[in-house]
Order: structure tokens, then C-alpha cells, then sequence
């Protein structure tokens, strides 16, 4: 899964993917030579899960939270991970820059990996979209 968003991203494949309890979303690190690594939050982390998982681990992924909606779930984790590796792709820490070039292409992976939820799934990330900063949208 996470080899499919760096690549419609155009990151390295290499690009080193962790997920970590005290992020909140995702973070991007930076060296002086350009993106070193990606951090994920749990939820964004679970999304890429479940966005890979047959139907039968996703049942169980639901089952194990169900206080979570998980095409809510699923629609902003994607576009926050697809986000992140967008900075690496684009060797870029302009947030505005990123997040166009995510949000154009979000719809590719929704569609992949939940046709059905699609519908859901794009609303969850418009919502997520829409809701950040006027930094991240006004380019």
C-alpha cells in the first residue's frame, strides 16, 4: 500500500515510512540534502491498513475500532499519507504546493482501494481538505 502512494506520488520506493503514537497527522524531516523520512499518526497508519487489507482484515480492523467511521478513517488518512509523500516527491516544504498536488490526485487511490466507499471516501477528504488552512489552499 504505501509502496503504491509513493509511487503515484513519484517518491522514492525507499522513501523510510514509520508510524508513531505522538504525531498527530504526519510530518515530513528534512536534511540539508531534501526529505529524509516520513512520520505518520496511528490513525493515518491504520487507514494505509486498511486501504490494503482483503475483506476479511478489514472486517477485523473495523471490528477492533468500531468507535471509528472507517471511511472517514480511510478518506483523510489517505490524503494526509498521500500529502506527505508528496513533499518527498517534490522536494518541496511549500504546504500549499503539496497539498494541491495530493488533493488532485487522492481520487486515484480512493477509487483503488475502496470503488465502493468511493462516494464516502472523496467526502471525507474534501472535508479534510477544506478544512486546513488557507496556507495550504490559496496557491
Amino acid at each position: 500500500m504505501l509502496a503504491v502512494v509513493l509511487a503515484l506520488a513519484g517518491a522514492p520506493a525507499n522513501t523510510p515510512v514509520s508510524c508513531q503514537p505522538s504525531v498527530a497527522t504526519g510530518l515530513t524531516y528534512w536534511t540539508d540534502s531534501g526529505p529524509s523520512r516520513i512520520e505518520l499518526s496511528e490513525r493515518v497508519c491504520l487507514a494505509a491498513r486498511y486501504a490494503g487489507a482483503n475483506r476479511q482484515e478489514r472486517n477485523r480492523i473495523a471490528a477492533a475500532h468500531p468507535n471509528l467511521v472507517m471511511f472517514d478513517v480511510l478518506g483523510s488518512g489517505l490524503m494526509i499519507l498521500l500529502h506527505e509523500a508528496e513533499h518527498v516527491a517534490l522536494q518541496s516544504r511549500n504546504e500549499c504546493q503539496v497539498e494541491k498536488a495530493a488533493y488532485a490526485k487522492v481520487h486515484v487511490l480512493l477509487r483503488r482501494f475502496a470503488p465502493r466507499l468511493y462516494p464516502l471516501t472523496m467526502a471525507s477528504a474534501t472535508r479534510y481538505h477544506s478544512g486546513r488552512p488557507a496556507s495550504y489552499r490559496g496557491c
